[in-house]
């Protein structure tokens, strides 16, 4: 791997100005740079104990097929890169010159992603310019991504906010030619708007701490119930967007109904039930 070509697909994916995009890149430049042919970027979720995670990113293997491997297989191995925060390698024992790396990503002195990258040819993986190469590229992701996600996270839900909407809706609506297919425009083929009724009530009611708290759960339920693909914004207030993908009209009256069920039946602290949660299901149409 050549030192200039590797300063130039790390350089690349500093350009981008969403979480979704980054990772894309990043994964992109892990195949190019390291020659890691599968992987995937985890999240980890907190909202439990113990700790779960869910998969944010993949990379399509050489028959264009998502590799259907199910994080359990690799809990272990996933579970001691989580707690000692160190690099953990599985040998192929039937194939023994592959090899599965996992890798923290911390933000802030805290981890919060867990990267499963695959490659054959893994003699090198232990090689010092290998590995310091590897472990610099992932602390600078790991810098921006936490840079990118103070910019446009929402701290009280931890959705996208209003800035990340804006910049994601621009890129859909020019159709984004160079997107990565996980960001496809065509792939975002429903919008929704959601709004909890007489909101105003409960801060008037209970004070805004217990109006804070229900916003908070209520992001924790969409993150949740919605597919890690789907993009989640807190606009404002107690307005929320949902972007679904890979979802006709009629699945994503489905999604929405039975989330917008959830959210209804929910027993929220102190003020017990929502009245309603509004939801407005828009269709991108690119014709």
């Amino acid at each position: 791997m050549s030192e200039c070509k590797h300063l130039d697909d790390l350089a690349n994916i500093f350009f981008q100005e969403n979480t979704m995009l980054l990772k894309q890149s990043f994964v992109q430049m892990l195949k190019e740079a390291f020659g890691f042919d599968h992987v995937d970027i985890y999240q980890i979720l907190r909202d439990r104990d113990p700790w779960r995670i869910r998969r944010t990113t993949y990379l399509l293997n050489c028959s264009g097929e998502k590799q259907q491997k199910s994080e359990l297989e690799f809990q272990k191995e996933m579970n001691l890169a989580y707690r000692t925060a160190r690099i953990v390698r599985l040998q192929n024992k039937k194939f023994p010159q592959r090899q599965t790396l996992f890798l923290p990503v911390s933000e802030n002195k805290q981890i919060t992603h867990l990267i499963r990258a695959e490659r054959s040819n893994a003699d090198n993986t232990t090689d010092i310019p290998f590995k310091k190469n590897l472990l610099n590229s992932i602390r600078l992701f790991s810098h921006y991504l936490f840079l990118l996600n103070s910019k446009t996270k929402d701290p009280l839900t931890n959705l996208y906010n209003r800035l990340a909407y804006n910049s994601f809706i621009i890129q859909v609506f020019e159709k984004g030619n160079d997107l990565p297919k996980a960001l496809d425009p065509l792939e975002y083929s429903a919008l929704a708007i959601m709004d909890i009724d007489n909101f105003k009530n409960i801060n008037d009611t209970h004070g805004h701490i217990i109006g804070d708290e229900v916003l908070v759960s209520i992001g924790q339920m969409m993150l949740a119930s919605f597919r890690p693909r789907d993009q989640l914004f807190r606009y404002g207030g107690e307005e929320f967007i949902c972007a679904l993908h890979s979802t006709n009209h009629e699945q994503a009256l489905q999604i929405l109904d039975r989330f917008r069920k959830n959210i209804e039946d929910f027993v929220f602290p102190v003020v017990s039930h929502v009245t309603k949660l509004s939801l407005i299901p828009l269709e991108f149409d690119f014709s």
